[in-house]
């Protein structure tokens, strides 16, 4: 896979994480009572935020490259790192 593929991949995932996890943010920090409150669909967008991260995850892994390899660690630890504010 060419190395731009990985990166358009990685950010298809990184962004919808975030929509996920704006839609969610009620939820967080989750706790048991707050997942048996969550509506079907905020159960959805939960799912959405579970498979979204386990794919980043298997990204990394396909990665070959050391470079690349730090390239995308960078970008994960920069949308790890970006707290949304809520008002």
């Amino acid at each position: 896979m060419p190395p731009g593929t990985y990166r358009e991949i990685y950010d298809t995932h990184a962004e919808r994480l975030r929509w996920a996890m704006n839609t969610l943010h009620k939820a967080f920090p989750l706790t048991p009572q707050k997942l048996e409150s969550l509506s079907p669909i905020d159960l959805a967008v939960f799912d959405q935020f579970i498979v979204r991260f386990s794919k980043l995850q298997e990204i990394m892994g396909a990665i070959s490259s050391a470079a690349q390899w730090l390239k995308l660690r960078e970008m994960r630890n920069q949308f790890a790192h970006d707290y949304p504010v809520y008002s």
